[in-house]
């Protein structure tokens, strides 16, 4: 585990002057006494019961999270979004530029009951008051009550694989093989949230990356090798000079579009037969067969058939289809924000930030209550 202590503590080796500015930008940064990147996900009760453990004292721990969610709003806006959840008053040190209005205890209130809030750019796109576009830009907290406080609906959008054409000669199972083959990873990153994370030069092999969100992720440079991409969000991922020797992929081609491949190391990657290599940014990778990717071949032979080493013995022989489910919460508008303590800024101006009971209507409970990351605050 990396413990990244509040910057005001390592100012005092840095020739801290103990004035408020810098006690500020630690907060903004750490957002709260402590922030913590574990190399491997974990709960909030494994990353607490590790603060204790660490502690000479006698203290009680308290971690929150803040995950991302892709959402869509009603006109089909893609309204990503940040979940604030419950507690966070008592955690995160807030200031009252960060919220809307200037109470902050209103303003958890107001989350907490059902409210969201838009960055300025988010809340221009979905029409919303307090932008700018209708000649406002004021920082108000939007009562139930009030005309600016309108009710939107946003989507989640789930997406299951679901096997067919299954082999009837074949004596496996799909899902005992699935299982078999997880249990063979080292790494258990599935079903989290790590879209736009950097990544970069990391030792990612033999991974269980199933259900995660990668849309965005910086993976540069890192070594995947045998890893499993099962239902996987790439979009928009960054792969240049990863290591994907004898990787495991079973995703639909809309989770891998736009997605950088430049000099990646491609060799033995086995796919389930639905998306096109050739269409990908693979300028200067080593194909699946084993050749270097030039103008002449582009890797037209695509990803392996032949399952890869550590595949073979629980190999099913299968295709699937992509199933979508849409999921639907109603949440009301509460104003515009500026950031969440602890959180980056620099994408907060174009992001939701909804409440953890929303969270929780699209994703469900056993999902939310079984919450693992890598950062913790």
């Amino acid at each position: 585990m990396l413990l990244t202590l509040s910057i005001v503590t390592l100012a005092a080796v840095q020739g801290y002057t103990g004035s408020l500015v810098d006690e500020r930008t630690a907060d903004l940064q750490v957002g709260s006494d402590i922030k913590i990147y574990s190399t491997e996900p974990m709960t909030s009760v494994e990353i607490e019961e590790a603060i204790v453990n660490l502690s000479s004292k006698d203290i009680t721990a308290n971690a929150l999270t803040v995950p991302m969610i892709s959402l869509e709003s009603e006109d089909g806006t893609d309204a990503n979004a940040y979940v604030l959840m419950n507690g966070s008053e008592n955690i995160l040190k807030w200031f009252p530029q960060a919220i809307p209005g200037k109470d902050i205890s209103e303003a958890i209130t107001a989350y907490e009951g059902g409210g969201f809030s838009a960055g300025p750019d988010m809340a221009f796109s979905l029409d919303l008051e307090g932008s700018g576009r209708f000649g406002d830009s004021t920082d108000e907290l939007y009562k139930e009550d009030d005309k600016e406080s309108e009710v939107m609906n946003f989507t989640w959008e789930k997406t299951d694989i679901i096997l067919r054409n299954i082999d009837p000669n074949s004596t496996i199972d799909p899902e005992e093989a699935l299982e078999e083959y997880i249990e063979l990873m080292e790494r258990n990153w599935s079903n989290l949230d790590l879209s736009n994370q950097d990544l970069t030069n990391r030792n990612f092999t033999r991974t269980d990356f199933s259900n995660t969100n990668l849309s965005g992720a910086n993976l540069a440079n890192v070594d995947l090798s045998e890893s499993l991409f099962f239902n996987v969000n790439l979009r928009g991922a960054n792969l240049s000079g990863a290591n994907l020797t004898n990787v495991v992929i079973g995703m639909s081609p809309q989770n891998m579009e736009n997605i950088d491949l430049t000099n990646a190391n491609l060799i033995g990657a086995f796919e389930y037969g639905v998306i096109d290599l050739s269409n990908l940014s693979i300028e200067g990778a080593m194909c699946p067969d084993g050749t270097a990717q030039n103008e002449s071949n582009n890797c037209i032979t695509g990803f392996s058939e032949n399952p890869t080493p550590l595949l073979a013995p629980v190999f099913f022989p299968a295709s699937f289809d992509i199933q979508i489910t849409p999921y639907e919460t109603s949440i009301r508008y509460i104003g515009i924000h500026e950031f969440i303590p602890g959180v980056a800024t620099n994408e907060m101006n174009n992001y939701l930030i909804i409440n953890e009971q929303a969270y929780r209507n699209l994703v469900g409970n056993q999902e939310v209550d079984n919450l693992r990351a890598t950062t913790w605050i």
